[in-house]
């Protein structure tokens, strides 16, 4: 564990992330993960993997535009799309759902690290009022540099309050019987230049941002934190809005989001898990009698 010195960054604002993050507890994970492919959707909404086939034959799910208009996809072992349908915008109902293989392997229900789970101040109000500072989580200052910088607001550093909200969309237990990666949508307070008015006529000085972040976790850590690492990427890689994960034959599934604003389209993310071999029986029964 490398534990960097205490640095005043607010009056050296020329100071960068990258040295922020030399500060910071350093993390290395007992497994590790690689990109195999990534096959893009077609539209710009929500991304779930509904079954993946023993083959490794993904069949992944959209949901878009304000009526909640679906569409599905069968994706190849090879990345490449085989069959879709789609209700195109209400234009092409109805429409006959793709048919999931039976033993086709779905997303685990969220249970062991609901822990993660937080709701803290309302989305929006007075600071004081709402006492903000106290219901937050609290964050680093190399957290709070690294989300002003791919906040969809233009903030700075300072303004960041705090972690306002956390919630786990998905999980997938990777290492028996603590390591788990999740995909999670967490909401970031910040604060306001000056107080505002919002259009049901009520004050505010501070807001809230929704990201979604995908990240390793261990269930036994006395501390639950964020940080700059896993908001910059996954394993090396840029996740857009990570909403669904599943893992098979060594193969981990992510189901990433897109965006209206920019048009991005939802991606399946396809990698290569690899981890430490389980113990044998042999290996526990010696564990539990030696200790």
């Amino acid at each position: 564990m490398i534990v960097g010195k205490t640095i005043n960054v607010w009056a050296n604002s020329n100071i960068s992330v990258k040295e922020l993050r030399a500060t910071e507890v350093s993390m290395i994970y007992p497994f590790s993960v690689s990109p195999v492919f990534t096959t893009e959707l077609r539209h710009s909404g929500d991304c779930a993997i509904l079954g993946i086939a023993d083959d490794g034959t993904v069949y992944a799910e959209e949901l878009y535009g304000d009526d909640g208009w679906l569409a599905q996809h069968k994706i190849a072992p090879d990345g490449k799309v085989e069959n879709s349908v789609d209700e195109a915008g209400g234009t092409a109902l109805p429409v006959t759902p793709l048919v999931i293989p039976e033993g086709a392997v779905a997303p685990n229900r969220v249970w062991h690290t609901m822990r993660l789970n937080y709701a803290g101040p309302r989305h929006r109000g007075l600071r004081g009022l709402e006492r903000v500072d106290e219901l937050v989580r609290t964050l680093t200052v190399a957290d709070k540099f690294a989300f002003a910088k791919i906040l969809s607001v233009s903030i700075e550093p300072q303004a960041v309050i705090g972690l306002a909200e956390s919630y786990v969309l998905s999980e997938v237990q990777v290492i028996q019987p603590d390591w788990f990666i999740v995909c999670r949508r967490i909401r970031i307070a910040y604060a306001l230049g000056e107080e505002k008015i919002d259009r049901d006529g009520l004050p505010f000085d501070y807001d809230t941002c929704v990201l979604h972040v995908a990240h390793p976790f261990n269930r036994e850590e006395d501390e639950i934190r964020l940080t700059t690492g896993l908001v910059d990427d996954f394993f090396g890689m840029r996740l857009y809005r990570p909403m669904d994960c599943a893992l098979v034959n060594e193969r981990l599934y992510i189901g990433d989001g897109g965006d209206r604003e920019s048009g991005r389209v939802s991606r399946v993310h396809v990698m290569t898990l690899d981890r430490p071999e389980p113990p044998s029986p042999d290996d526990l029964w010696r564990k539990k009698l030696y200790g």
